[in-house]
Order: structure tokens, then C-alpha cells, then sequence
């Protein structure tokens, strides 16, 4: 935005681009999941600034998902809470209560699907490593 108010952005007539909203649960997810393996692809190396992220996000979700294993209890509870944390951290940026209470309700099973992709995209990385 910065750049196109400064500037004119001029786009090629060959440009297309089909846009897919996410208005119903099965694609959020879907494309949460992608978004994680995206990220990995794009950040999970050394001498990245996100790179300490992608790496602690990975023992931190694996521990998550053991615990929720473990204690399914508990697991739903620290749900709720990451619920509860993402309402409030987005009324906290003064967004209308129906926004933030959407934020807050799709914040933990977008977590989840996020940090599949993420290890969905550490897979592929190894994976590839390993080929000859």
C-alpha cells in the first residue's frame, strides 16, 4: 500500500488471479494448512529472521498435540483459552466485538491446520534431502 500510493503500479493485461473465499470451514482449514507449509518453505532456514519461529513452533506443536492426546480435557481447555486470548487480544486492537469474537472462535483450529502445514512442509523438506 505504501509503495502504490507513492507510486503507480502498472500490471501486466496478461495478469490473472481467481480469488477463493473462505467462508465456510473446510477451505479455512484447508488453506491454513497450506499456509503452513508455505511458511516453512519460505522461512524454515538458517540465517532467516523467522527461522528460530518455525523452529520452536514445531517441538511446541508436537508437545500440544500430546498433551490434547493425553488429556483431552485439558486440551479443549487450553483451546478455549487460545480462544478467549485471540478475542481479546483483538478487541485490544479496538476491531468490532463480531470481528474479534470470529478471530477468537477461528484462531485455535486455525492453529492446528497451521502447524500441520508446518510440519507438513518440514516433511517435504526432508523428504527431499534425503532423495538422491
Amino acid at each position: 500500500r505504501t509503495i502504490a500510493a507513492r507510486d503507480r503500479i502498472h500490471i501486466s493485461p496478461h495478469f490473472a488471479s481467481l480469488y477463493r473465499n473462505r467462508e465456510a470451514l473446510r477451505p479455512f482449514l484447508k488453506h491454513a494448512l497450506h499456509r503452513g507449509t508455505v511458511f516453512f518453505d519460505g522461512f524454515g532456514r538458517h540465517g532467516n529472521r523467522f527461522f528460530p519461529v518455525v523452529l520452536a513452533s514445531l517441538p511446541i506443536s508436537f508437545a500440544a498435540l500430546a498433551l490434547g492426546v493425553r488429556h483431552p480435557r485439558l486440551g479443549v481447555r487450553a483451546a478455549l483459552g487460545l480462544s478467549g486470548a485471540g478475542t481479546l487480544f483483538a478487541l485490544a486492537r479496538r476491531r468490532p466485538p463480531a470481528e474479534a469474537l470470529s478471530f477468537g472462535i477461528l484462531v485455535a483450529p486455525f492453529s492446528v491446520a497451521f502447524s500441520a502445514g508446518l510440519w507438513h512442509g518440514a516433511w517435504l523438506a526432508l523428504r527431499s534431502r534425503l532423495r538422491p
